[in-house]
């Protein structure tokens, strides 16, 4: 785990927590226990926080993480088939139908031709959308939820027509450093989801903004969609990151 100058950038990952109150802590093991190779990870600092989600990382898909990993750097032959395998493409999701109910969640006033335009769209999207790698998708889906609730509560910075989120706000929610940030959203812009631009907007210092394209038509699709999960109570990792975009129809 290093960047292309040398550095080293992995960490220490506990699977379950080395101290009370920590993630997937145990009361029942022991500190010996606790800092035994068994129960290490090694993990870059993006995972190492996003696995801080114990809902969605619990014990088992730690170690299953772990048993994956060990495997990918000790059995040659796992080697061999990881590497001509394409997993972006095993799993492509269904498309939409109706678009029905996220349009009555957000009070859409389209008519049956912008919808059924807007259906067009969106699935002609889902059909690439699939092939983004995973760690892409869940930050897409994160920065787009705080940016829909930061506008929300406090109400965004505009740069033109678009809303952006100060680069530094997002190196603070996320905590990351800032060549972290410009790694991700040097991914976010080969794939046509977003970039850190460098802005005009007064008071904003570094005067850098992290956006999110909207689709051609000029949809801004994430937006939407995080408003949606808002309003309807999803966790908005169900469409970025399992891809379950049916729950847009009714």
């Amino acid at each position: 785990m290093m960047t292309a100058d040398g550095t080293f950038v992995g960490q220490i990952c506990h699977i379950e927590g080395a101290l009370e109150g920590g993630e997937r802590f145990n009361p029942h093991m022991t500190n010996e226990q606790r800092r035994h190779e068994s129960n290490l990870l090694l993990m870059c600092h993006a995972h190492h926080k996003i696995t801080d989600d114990v809902n969605q990382f619990p014990t088992a898909a730690m170690r299953q993480i772990k048993q994956n990993h060990e495997r990918r750097f000790s059995d040659p032959s796992y080697i061999m088939l990881q590497s001509i395998q394409d997993w972006t493409s095993s799993s492509a999701p269904s498309g939409v139908k109706n678009l029905a109910r996220i349009s009555q969640s957000l009070k859409w006033s389209l008519s049956s031709e912008e919808l059924r335009e807007n259906i067009e769209e969106l699935n002609s999207y889902i059909e690439t959308f699939h092939r983004i790698p995973l760690e892409t998708r869940h930050f897409l889906g994160q920065i787009a939820y705080r940016m829909q609730y930061a506008s929300k509560t406090f109400g965004l910075p505009r740069e033109g027509a678009y809303e952006f989120m100060p680069v530094k706000d997002v190196e603070s929610v996320f905590n990351l450093s800032s060549s972290q940030v410009n790694q991700i959203f040097s991914q976010m812009r080969h794939y046509r989801l977003g970039a850190v631009e460098e802005i005009s907007c007064e008071g904003i210092n570094p005067p850098y903004g992290a956006f999110l394209f909207d689709l051609p038509s000029g949809w801004p699709l994430w937006i939407d969609l995080a408003e949606f999960c808002a309003n309807e109570n999803i966790d908005i990792r169900e469409i970025s990151n399992e891809m379950k975009f049916e729950i847009l129809d009714i």
